[in-house]
């Protein structure tokens, strides 16, 4: 009978736990809903609540662990799978990232090792937003066109650096226009590099952003940019990686963001044990690096719009390893001017 007993108490503990733990997690869903304006039909809407509720107990049990250094959050991302952002979002292909083949002899191609350009000591910060080298936060939305954003951002920070003005350059003239890269399912920073020397690109108010390959249009920028070649920085060189930074501004970088914990990424220095060094599935933009509550950090500029992270940008652990490969395949474009 006490045995019986006990398994009741335990059973009904359990159950009320449970119970709890769905309420709780309906209430931010019903919450993520009206603040990200999500509307399912009813089918849907269970089916993303399920998506969600996972989503949930991963954001709670990474929170619950004194020992990270940063934190997980809800966004306007939280109700996709992770075959759905992986597919929606990151788009690079890896057979053809710039060093998995052996280094290239033409012009327009060259890589060192950036030594002693900027000195390395502990309180040294970089930060281009600060310098008004930086554009907004853009939003890629669910095209995997991260790899235009990548690039147009390290064509504005060189472009500001040699002319003193920041233009918002046009994502959308690469996804339609570029025939060498893939649209909205990927392409490298350096093949649109590559293009934009022979073409030239138009700014964002000339050719604005619609999130989806169309027609390549015969447009007449009223200012166009062109750059004439890219460097690439010696493959996982941090120190490379910030000397470069330092000195030619924002650098286009790729990463691993496969896992949940970058896409739910809310604050602190992001670190992920999980990731590789060598599968790079998204391009980003690194824009300074320094140190966030006493840890190292890259300030690295996502393409996933301001509700993202922390106003749209992610802190990376800087110096550990090459983490998530932040300086497997950095690039940024050599030479650039205002046509």
């Amino acid at each position: 009978m006490k045995n019986l007993f006990l398994l009741l108490l335990i059973f009904f503990c359990t159950s009320q736990l449970i119970f709890s733990s769905v309420t709780e997690h309906w209430k931010k869903f019903e919450e993520f809903e009206k603040k990200y304006e999500k509307h399912y039909d009813e089918k849907e809407r269970l089916y993303r609540y399920d998506v969600f509720s996972k989503r949930m107990k991963t954001i709670e049990e990474h929170n619950s662990n004194p020992d990270a250094t940063y934190k997980m959050g809800v966004n306007h991302l939280s109700d996709l799978t992770r075959s759905e952002y992986l597919s929606k979002l990151n788009a690079l292909p890896m057979d053809l990232c710039p060093h998995n083949f052996p280094e290239r002899a033409d012009a327009i191609y060259s890589s060192h090792n950036f030594e002693g350009l900027a000195p390395q000591t502990e309180n040294f910060k970089v930060d281009w937003r600060a310098k008004g080298a930086v554009s907004p936060i853009k939003n890629q939305q669910q095209c995997g066109s991260c790899w235009s954003f990548s690039t147009t951002g390290t064509i504005e920070g060189r472009t500001f650096l040699l002319t003193n003005k920041l233009f918002s350059l046009s994502e959308q003239m690469l996804v339609d226009c570029d025939r060498g890269c893939f649209a909205c399912n990927g392409c490298w920073p350096y093949m649109a590099l590559e293009w934009i020397s022979k073409n030239g690109l138009c700014s964002e108010y000339d050719y604005p952003y619609v999130g989806y390959k169309q027609d390549c249009e015969d447009v007449i920028c009223k200012r166009r940019v062109n750059c004439t070649g890219y460097t690439l920085i010696k493959k996982g060189d941090e120190t490379a990686l910030a000397s470069a930074c330092a000195k030619y501004g924002p650098i286009s970088v790729a990463v691993d963001a496969s896992q949940d914990s970058f896409v739910n990424y809310q604050s602190g220095v992001y670190y992920e044990p999980k990731c590789t060094t060598t599968y790079l599935d998204h391009a980003v933009l690194v824009v300074g690096y320094g140190t966030v509550d006493g840890i190292k950090a890259w300030i690295v500029k996502n393409s996933w719009g301001v509700q993202y992270g922390v106003n749209g940008y992610i802190y990376m652990s800087k110096d550990r390893d090459n983490n998530c490969g932040i300086a497997s395949a950095a690039v940024y474009p050599t030479s650039c001017s205002l046509l």
